[in-house]
């Protein structure tokens, strides 16, 4: 009888682990546009629109950071949403340059500044190209929602001759669909 209650409790605590597991990941929804997808976190809450086409999806935590990466073109583009809590739009900027600034030489500052969404929201945009190691033309975009002491920000890496096409029109549907829910 023991045996069979401690089987019970065992079962019980492992689907409340589970479930514990499953809302700290995020969820995938249709989208009205079928080359998407809604990707959705409850903590904190938000939604940002995604293509449902990348070779590859890894959601991850590093850092206290939670990640989702998108990659296309084994891996020369990449998409990543991350969610911290807790910190500053600045640290996010420095965290984001010092990943990826000393990789470029030749470094140019396409944006950095204040933007408004489609969807009526500030965030911070800041872009850099830059040469790569192996000599091609680089670029860094990174864009950062901040609510009280949530932020989100989502960033792409790619060479700049592939911003365009599908690729670019990703990168502007994730940014202007993002939404606090």
């Amino acid at each position: 009888m023991m045996r069979r209650y401690a089987a019970v409790a065992l079962v019980l605590l492992t689907m409340v682990m589970l479930q514990g597991s499953l809302l700290a990941s995020g969820t995938f929804y249709l989208h009205d546009h079928e080359s998407y997808w809604w990707y959705v976190r409850t903590d904190p809450r938000f939604s940002v629109v995604v293509p449902n086409n990348a070779e590859r999806y890894v959601e991850k935590r590093v850092a206290g950071q939670r990640i989702l990466e998108m990659t296309w073109n084994d891996g020369r583009v990449a998409i990543q949403v991350v969610s911290l809590p807790g910190e500053s739009r600045s640290t996010v900027l420095e965290s984001v340059q010092g990943q990826y600034l000393p990789l470029l030489r030749d470094r140019s500052v396409v944006s950095d500044r204040e933007i408004t969404t489609s969807n009526g929201l500030n965030a911070y945009f800041y872009a850099v190209e830059g040469t790569d190691p192996q000599g091609r033309r680089s670029m860094v975009r990174n864009v950062v929602f901040q609510r009280g002491n949530q932020l989100v920000y989502l960033t792409m890496t790619l060479d700049s001759a592939s911003f365009q096409g599908d690729l670019r029109e990703y990168w502007l549907r994730a940014v202007n669909g993002f939404q606090w829910d």
